[in-house]
């Protein structure tokens, strides 16, 4: 069975739900704290928050491009 999933720039609820109300945090953001909480681990990186923030969800937004094509 193939089910098609629409796009969402976010890509969708990290942790989907039946509540719509509540979906929680989206998947980018999900991608973008974990890139963030690697980044945080080294202490020889140095980002200012701007920077780390673009740097986090530049790699955020690379995996949700790779799961379109390699669902």
């Amino acid at each position: 069975m193939n089910i098609e999933i629409p796009y969402r720039p976010d890509g969708g609820p990290a942790f989907p739900t039946e509540d719509t109300a509540h979906p929680g945090i989206s998947r980018r953001d999900y991608f973008a704290a974990h890139a963030m909480n690697g980044v945080l681990s080294d202490p020889n990186a140095n980002f200012t928050p701007s920077e780390l923030a673009v740097y986090c969800y530049e790699r955020a937004d690379a995996m949700l491009a790779q799961s379109l094509i390699n669902p």
